[in-house]
């Protein structure tokens, strides 16, 4: 598709009183693999600035736009006017920002390869960058009410704290423009908050949804990236130290539990990272039983077999562990439920786990609540709306994180009470005891409201 072919398809298909929306679907529905916008590129006249190519005012803006290496706009607000960018080539990174009075703080960030589609309504603040340090990145705009230049558009210091509102002869949002270039200057006339620099870990939105394959590559790299510290910055952060010693507890008491019942032979570790989990639950138990994992970290599996266990490099879907089929007494799946990455796959995992027990064996897991107001439940919930993750191939509850300074990124799934159940009883778990679990607050104690799900599930007999 040309663009000529782009501009006569808006204006064929444009209905007289259209809104947000309606161009949202416009915008998803264009085949962008097939858009020829090579020749439409507008040349970089500075390594340091961005270059605009304004294709079309009617019947609303188009303007594709190149970006150098590095390159990023100013910080400014959307007033007035609305619309979408879609990422052709390279990698976006939209940092959305909230204005509180006087008081400006950064809210999300959020990456957008190609066929990702950031939406931008009315009253956004934001700045776009390019998310490469080598490569370019070119972007395609939609705007209404279209803009002939840039006049108006209001800037943000956040060094200075100055608002600059740029005229008509501003040729992008920057703050390095002449002087001329700017219609007036607000000096001290806002704050910035950084926000919460001393949080471990960050959301950061991938758009569009990875599939599967990748996202099991991501949270490989994650994991890999960490092997060798991971022990020690669960022991440093109090929360989640005393998060995971409250399930061990919760686990070790469950198999006592079993024991007493049945003799307790075989225990299976799934995701069990470095295995030191599973020798802390061994030694709180009391019991003597044949440890076994399985892991898809390269690196943790390596840890893990040095501490004595019998571990299975490989993922939950593909890979048997050490025993096989309605081996094992008892499976504990720790802290990665959420690393699942579709409904398709967490029934799939279940029912492999089922698959893995012997009629009457007991699954422990945790899982991450969408409505657990100290979580990152209510952000994910917020970010499937503002940025329309339900069109970007997004469930309900999915989010992607980094650790900070970190570069890679994992995935959780959040999910809720109901769905739980329903999905263990499909399988053919009967629900034994189902629990809140402190984490951002009370870490590792019973809570009547917030915390993780921690789940002891039977496998049915019949």
């Amino acid at each position: 598709m040309t663009f000529e072919e782009l501009i006569a398809l808006a204006q064929q298909k444009t209905p007289k009183d259209f809104d947000y929306h309606w161009l949202g679907t416009f915008v998803r529905n264009l085949p962008f693999h097939d858009l020829n916008w090579e020749n439409k590129l507008p040349p970089l006249e500075s390594e340091r600035e961005y270059a605009r190519n304004i294709l079309t005012l009617d019947p609303f803006e188009i303007v594709l736009l190149h970006w150098p290496a590095g390159v990023e706009s100013a910080v400014h607000l959307h007033e007035g006017f609305w619309g979408y960018v879609l990422c052709l080539e390279g990698v976006v990174e939209n940092v959305a920002y909230a204005l509180d009075e006087a008081r400006l703080s950064e809210s999300s960030l959020v990456k957008a390869y190609p066929g990702g589609i950031l939406p931008e309504p009315d009253g956004t603040i934001h700045k776009i960058r390019n998310g490469s340090s080598t490569d370019r990145l070119v972007t395609l705009h939609f705007y209404f009410p279209a803009l002939d230049n840039l006049s108006g558009l209001r800037l943000y210091d956040l060094a200075q704290g100055s608002i600059m509102t740029l005229n008509d002869l501003a040729p992008s949002a920057s703050l390095e423009l002449p002087q001329n270039n700017y219609k007036t200057v607000a000096h001290k006339a806002f704050t910035f908050d950084s926000g919460d620099v001393h949080s471990s870990h960050e959301l950061v939105p991938i758009l569009p949804k990875p599939g599967e394959s990748e996202i099991t590559k991501l949270i490989q790299q994650y994991y890999n990236e960490q092997a060798t510290v991971y022990d020690t910055q669960d022991e440093l952060n109090r929360n989640r130290n005393a998060y995971t010693l409250g399930v061990n507890q919760l686990i070790a008491d469950g198999l006592r539990s079993l024991n007493a019942e049945t003799p307790l032979h075989h225990m299976l570790h799934v995701a069990c990272g470095t295995g030191r989990r599973a020798l802390e639950i061994a030694k709180s138990s009391g019991l003597t039983y044949e440890i076994h994992g399985l892991d898809m970290s390269v690196e943790m599996t390596e840890i893990a077999r040095n501490r004595g266990l019998q571990v299975t490099c490989g993922h939950v879907l593909e890979d048997e562990p050490p025993a096989g089929p309605s081996s094992y007494d008892a499976i504990a799946f720790l802290y990665a439920y959420g690393h699942l990455s579709s409904a398709e796959a967490r029934r799939s995992t279940l029912e492999r786990l089922h698959h893995w027990l012997k009629p009457g064996g007991v699954l422990f897991f945790d899982a991450f609540d969408i409505d657990n107001p100290n979580e990152w439940g209510a952000q994910a919930k917020s970010l499937h709306m503002d940025f329309q993750l339900d069109t970007q191939g997004y469930e309900r509850g999915d989010v992607f994180y980094r650790r900070r300074g970190g570069e890679a990124l994992a995935f959780l799934h959040y999910s809720n009470e109901s769905a739980l159940v329903t999905l263990l009883e499909a399988v053919g778990f009967d629900v034994v005891r189902m629990e809140r679990v402190g984490y951002a607050i009370s870490p590792g104690e019973l809570v009547k409201e917030g915390g993780n799900w921690f789940m002891q599930v039977r496998k049915r007999t019949i």
